[in-house]
């Protein structure tokens, strides 16, 4: 069943998300992306992210 902290959760993600957007889009940040990869074959296992302010 749908709650209040589910919302508030949902809110609460829907709002960073826009932030970021918002952010990137006025180059008050800039997101890099580093891949990890197996040191055996290369192979990419994930991507994480960061971002510069």
């Amino acid at each position: 069943m749908f709650d209040a902290a589910m919302l508030e959760y949902v809110t609460g993600r829907a709002q960073l998300e826009q932030a970021v957007r918002i952010g990137v889009r006025n180059h008050e940040t800039v997101p890099f992306f580093q891949p990890l990869v197996t040191i055996g074959d290369g192979k990419l296992v994930r991507v994480r992210g960061t971002h510069r302010a």
